[in-house]
């Protein structure tokens, strides 16, 4: 059986939209030990203005031992509304869910400066579908912290 590499895949189909990071103004999610079959795609670029409907800012595809990782990413700097949130999120996996295998692993990633106790109780109470009746929670990490690979594989 031959394993698809999605992450290369999105590279060669949407050239114009892989990023080198996952970056808005002073803000950046820092990947650590990701695998070298991963790619960064900007969904503002994939998704144009005449696809309907919500999306994240980024997508993090990557490909590890026949297993794909999806990470929708989102950047707040100011007002955390946990709702749109999750539609931004779930928007990003609805579009890029035709790309992907029937079964991926999902890592759903809101990126802000700070989050309050009650936001951040807020954002774990939510649950994100990414495929098949599967749901997740959304993870915060700060602005300019690494998300590490052997988080993400858990």
């Amino acid at each position: 059986m031959i394993s698809m590499v999605y992450s290369l895949s999105l590279e060669s189909k949407f050239p114009d939209c892989v990023r080198h990071a996952c970056k808005e103004d002073e803000c950046k999610l820092k990947l650590n030990g990701f695998p070298g079959k991963r790619v960064i795609l900007s969904m503002d670029c994939m998704m144009k203005s005449a696809d309907a409907g919500k999306r994240c800012d980024y997508a993090v595809v990557a490909d590890e031992q026949n297993d794909t990782f999806l990470l929708p990413v989102e950047f707040k700097s100011k007002i955390l509304d946990p709702a749109k949130i999750k539609e931004q999120l779930e928007g990003g996996i609805r579009f890029l869910r035709k790309h992907l295998p029937r079964q991926f692993k999902c890592y759903p990633v809101l990126v802000s400066k700070k989050l309050d106790r009650q936001t951040g109780k807020k954002l774990r109470e939510i649950r994100v579908r990414y495929c098949q009746g599967r749901e997740t929670t959304v993870k915060h990490v700060p602005c300019n912290q690494p998300l590490r690979w052997s988080k993400v594989k858990k």
